[in-house]
């Protein structure tokens, strides 16, 4: 998914198929689902946050950066899992919360249904 960009051209590039996707499926009543999708997505660009740092003292720095304490994140980073289980695991779940995505400009299809069936 990522081949080799940077994030923000990943967002850049997710923009306009979110913004598409959110306008079809704005009518829909189930909620549920468009939060699931959002938590897949999320997940997923941590994965490839991950995936971008390579090496384990890297990712520990990446962590740091992103205000995990040191410890923790040398455990996090060293610890051998792969990108997929790592990108569920706390720490990057706490470095790169839902609102680092909304910074960085990630389109929320849950928030846009709900918020245009609170305006309706």
């Amino acid at each position: 998914m990522a081949r080799g960009w940077s994030i923000a051209k990943l967002i850049a590039t997710l923009k306009p198929i979110l913004t598409g996707w959110i306008n079809y499926f704005i009518l829909s009543e189930v909620k549920r689902i468009f939060q699931n999708l959002d938590g897949w997505l999320r997940r997923r660009i941590r994965c490839i946050i991950w995936r971008h740092w390579k090496i384990p003292r890297s990712r520990a720095k990446g962590l740091m950066r992103q205000g995990i304490e040191r410890i923790t994140a040398y455990r996090t980073a060293f610890n051998g899992y792969g990108q997929w289980r790592m990108s569920g695991y706390y720490p990057m779940n706490y470095a790169f919360p839902k609102l680092w995505f909304d910074n960085i400009g990630l389109i929320s299809l849950a928030d846009k249904v709900l918020l245009h069936h609170n305006t309706s």
